[in-house]
């Protein structure tokens, strides 16, 4: 009976361990996005981890959030809510982005 209770102990232990360490962990694609992108127009991004994300372009600066839902990437900023499908290339350093709303295309290269 000890012997049994023992290993049923164990095996919840093992099991809540297991789930609660998983539960802050960015998905492998959501941690393809973070750091820092230059698109082909001079537009910096960079992508943070906690799901918010700043624009850079000249002199204005804007901060939001970002998250990936049904397989695209969702920005928002200032209330305006961008949708991308996206595709990774060159080992994950290319990121390129579609607009769906409007089809343009913009093409991110990873920052160092």
């Amino acid at each position: 009976m000890n012997k049994n209770l023992i290993i049923l102990v164990i095996a919840i232990l093992l099991i809540c361990v297991g789930f609660l360490s998983g539960c802050n962990e960015q998905s492998s694609e959501e941690s393809k996005f973070l750091g820092t992108w230059i698109d082909d127009t001079g537009e910096t991004t960079i992508f943070h981890e906690n799901g918010t994300a700043t624009s850079i372009l000249g002199d204005l600066q804007g901060t939001g959030t970002w998250k990936l839902e049904n397989d695209r990437l969702i920005i928002t900023f200032q209330g305006l809510i961008l949708t991308f499908d996206y595709s990774f290339s060159n080992n994950d350093e290319t990121l390129t982005l579609i607009n769906v709303d409007t089809g343009l295309t913009f093409v991110n290269i990873k920052q160092k």
